[in-house]
């Protein structure tokens, strides 16, 4: 029902679900149903991984309105006629700080949970597909998160705006150099052996040619763990490079002839 009254139709639905999933790196997802539930003969089964899922996940914690919804344990429809029970609320209302998201059952896939527990500032996920039964899953989910809360802690690794180096040089611009800054913050969860062996490298062209457009992105900072790129920052110009004067490009030219 809601497949068809959001796009008229339940093929339309999942053509825009696939896309949807696809725009946020879901690479290996594919949706053949608008509910996810065991397939008939002859259909194809929804498939999916840990990785989509978490990146699903991080999508659907921009959204608050759906931690409320997750961590509701009982609510009626159709005007107090029909109540229904939320069956995530088991781990939400045992477990401090869970406020979601969502479990699964399927014979082919075992018993899974996407789960999210946060603590003062920081936001732990758990992901876990495959167990053999519900209890399972449950002391999967708790050992996972309680892992996290105890050894992991949010590391920022760069400010946004901070400069790097090295510089990059300008083809036919009014100066020769440009800096480049970070255009975001980093922030990763860390232990602390994982602190000490973090290492990064700046990745940017050899040459950019003027004019270049303060923000413009020209690069980027990779953190890396075990050689193993972890985390990509953007970089971008600091400031606006115009292209070089006449004159200049005379002085310039004149000065190269002389040498």
């Amino acid at each position: 029902a809601i497949a068809e009254h959001v796009s008229g139709s339940r093929a339309k639905f999942m053509k825009r679900m696939n896309r949807r999933a696809w725009e946020l790196g879901m690479q290996r997802t594919r949706f053949h149903s608008p509910h996810g539930l065991p397939v008939r003969r002859g259909q194809q089964p929804d498939v999916t991984t840990t990785y989509d899922l978490y990146l699903l996940a991080l999508e659907l914690l921009k959204h608050p309105q759906y931690l409320k919804w997750s961590s509701t344990r009982l609510d009626s429809f159709r005007n107090g006629t029909f109540q229904l029970t939320n069956t995530n609320h088991r781990l939400i209302r045992n477990y401090p700080g869970m406020d979601g998201m969502k479990t699964g059952f399927y014979s082919k896939a075992g018993f899974n949970l996407v789960a999210t527990a946060k603590r003062k500032k920081m936001r732990l996920l758990s992901i876990v597909i495959g167990a053999p039964n519900h209890r399972w899953r449950s002391f999967l989910t708790t050992s996972l998160l309680d892992k996290g809360f105890k050894e992991y802690m949010a590391v920022q690794l760069n400010p946004t705006g901070i400069t790097v180096r090295p510089t990059v040089q300008v083809l036919n611009g009014e100066v020769e150099r440009l800096k480049l800054q970070t255009a975001a913050r980093a922030v990763v969860m860390l232990n602390a052996q994982e602190q000490q062996q973090v290492t990064m490298q700046v990745r940017i062209p050899a040459l950019v040619e003027a004019p270049v457009v303060a923000g413009s992105r020209l690069g980027t900072l990779e953190y890396m763990l075990g050689g193993k790129v972890f985390y990509r920052v953007p970089l971008q110009a600091s400031h606006d490079v115009g292209p070089r004067s006449l004159l200049a490009t005379l002085t310039h030219s004149l000065g190269f002839s002389l040498d």
